[in-house]
């Protein structure tokens, strides 16, 4: 029997080679992994760049006229600014005060006057903004305070205090423009304009009425209104219509009225109350139509919600000629995003546009473009953000807020949880900043009626 023999310096050699060639590999890949790693990290600060220039850039385009309207009412820019008193505010408006921790109080309850919906509906988009703010750590734990106008012909008067409006009847009108408040929030527009581009989306141009669509209400302000209704429409061109009385008993009443105050005559009289008082149309519909009209608004002539829905249909914009701004009127610029018409011109400009399929496309994605770049919910951040941060730190943190709270408590109120430093009434109505999407929807009236309307053949 013969033992088998072993090289085992043949085997240790063997071995370290293996281990070296293990090592070797081993090496290639740890440095391909922190190369890799590497890449990563710089993509990663990359886009942190890039996302921090996009917010910069949207901050940017909204704080221009902030920072004009901080630097012309109250200079030097370190100064003190007065906060809101509760007991005199303007008319159709309120005191908001902003607690350090982004808790929100009212100046007053407006359950028993117009405008309670609009307050319990900016209620909850300043409490989703700041929620926002808040969630990428840049709220600023200071006391602020304003005075916001809900009325539609917005603010008369500046105070010590900063004034915002929703709207203006003329630019030249004191105060700071806000989004109003039928925007929600920033994340329920967002979804709202969602579902708008897919109704667009699925719904081809060449299968869209070929007129022009306008529903909206009847009230003292319709003046404009009502010199579209006069027109008569011998091509076909109009599906516009009065839905509704605002400030009158009926439909007929507001078009008597106002009828008297134009010194109509009695044919259109008769025209518009047998073919202009029509159905509501849904939003859900107005991408059936290819061209879409704003109007100035129905009680004072003022701004009109409705223009804020309209870029988010695949369809082309006309504006009526009006004076009337909201704060992102400044971004709109004719022949690229709408097209201005008035009596005269409106069917010259229809005629010339259902003639020109290349001006069609141009208007339709200026529109959207609009829609993308300017009406988004990061821009409604954006702009209540550069608001809140020209007032860090210049209002009060102590002895003024006391006293002008405990001043307004009987009158003040909130949709806030009471703690114990935190004690106020409860506004009536805050069950509104807690509906569901659909019946929000149902609430500001953009909603589909039980029986769908359907847009009348081309």
């Amino acid at each position: 029997l013969v033992t088998p023999t072993f090289d085992l310096n043949y085997y240790s050699e063997s071995i370290r080679n293996k281990e070296r060639e293990c090592g070797q590999y081993s090496a290639i890949v740890f440095q391909n992994f922190v190369f890799l790693s590497d890449m990563l990290m710089l993509h990663y600060v990359y886009l942190k760049i890039l996302f921090l220039m996009i917010a910069l850039h949207v901050r940017w385009s909204h704080s221009e006229d902030v920072r004009a309207y901080f630097e012309q009412n109250f200079s030097p820019s370190h100064s003190q600014i007065a906060h809101c008193d509760l007991l005199r505010p303007q008319k159709g408006g309120e005191c908001i005060y902003l607690h350090p921790s982004g808790r929100i109080i009212h100046g007053r309850d407006f359950i028993n006057e117009a405008g309670n919906g609009k307050q319990m509906l900016m209620d909850l988009m300043l409490r989703k903004v700041i929620a926002e703010i808040q969630r990428r750590q840049m709220w600023k734990p200071y006391w602020r305070s304003f005075q916001i106008v809900y009325a539609a012909s917005g603010p008369m008067r500046q105070s010590k205090c900063p004034v915002l409006g929703i709207g203006k009847l003329r630019p030249s009108q004191p105060g700071l423009l806000v989004p109003n408040p039928f925007f929600v929030s920033p994340s329920w527009w967002d979804n709202y304009l969602n579902q708008s581009l897919e109704f667009s989306a699925s719904r081809p141009w060449n299968n869209r009425t070929n007129r022009l669509l306008f529903r909206g209400a009847c009230g003292p302000g319709s003046q404009a209104r009502f010199n579209l209704m006069q027109l008569p429409d011998t091509e076909h061109e109009l599906d516009v219509g009065f839905t509704k009385a605002d400030g009158y008993p009926t439909l007929e009443a507001c078009v008597l009225a106002l009828a008297k105050k134009m010194n109509a005559t009695e044919s259109d009289v008769h025209r518009i109350l047998l073919h202009r008082l029509k159905s509501h149309v849904p939003q859900s519909e107005y991408s059936n139509y290819r061209f879409l009209l704003h109007m100035p608004g129905s009680s004072t002539g003022s701004y009109s919600r409705n223009l804020q829905h309209l870029f988010a249909h695949g369809a082309i914009v006309l504006i009526w000629k009006h004076s009337a701004v909201e704060w992102y009127y400044s971004h709109l610029k004719p022949g690229i995003h709408y097209l201005p018409v008035d009596a005269h011109t409106l069917y010259p400009t229809m005629s010339a546009l259902i003639k020109n399929q290349r001006m069609q496309n141009h208007l339709r994605l200026g529109a959207r473009r609009f829609c993308d770049e300017f009406l988004n919910g990061r821009h409604l951040v954006a702009r209540w953000e550069s608001i809140f941060a020209a007032l860090e730190n210049r209002q009060s943190n102590t002895t003024t807020v006391d006293f002008v709270l405990r001043g307004g408590r009987g009158r003040a109120c909130t949709c806030e949880p009471t703690t114990a430093d935190f004690s106020f009434s409860k506004c009536a109505k805050c069950e509104v900043t807690t509906l569901k999407p659909s019946r929000m929807a149902r609430l500001i009236g953009i909603t589909r009626p039980t029986k769908p309307h359907h847009a009348p053949p081309s």
